[in-house]
């Protein structure tokens, strides 16, 4: 997949790179190696989170939708975490891109 999208964009292979790592360890590393701006960090597909249902119990919630995903967005296994926002945020601050402060 690396080398025909590298074909494809006509790009040099020095400035192509895949990992196999998580989004927050991707965003370390490039804080950490990468020499140029970073303008933005997107979050495309956020993990989506189970919808809460009220039951006739009080003080009783259950979730519909996949038991397999994060029952919210403060999850440790939302993908768009703390830990992740933070990394970015420290990614795009030691980076400095055009997107720091808005624009």
């Amino acid at each position: 997949f690396a080398q025909t999208l590298q074909q494809r964009w006509r790009l040099p292979e020095e400035r192509l790179q895949f990992e196999h790592c998580s989004a927050v360890q991707a965003l370390l590393t490039v804080a950490r190696e990468y020499h140029g701006p970073i303008e933005w960090v997107v979050i495309n597909f956020p993990t989506p989170f189970c919808e809460p249902s009220k039951t006739n119990e009080p003080g009783v919630v259950e979730f519909r939708g996949n038991s397999h995903l994060p029952t919210s967005a403060r999850s440790k296994d939302f993908m768009a975490n703390a830990a992740m926002l933070d990394a970015a945020r420290d990614c795009i601050l030691t980076r400095g891109g055009s997107g720091v402060g808005g624009g």
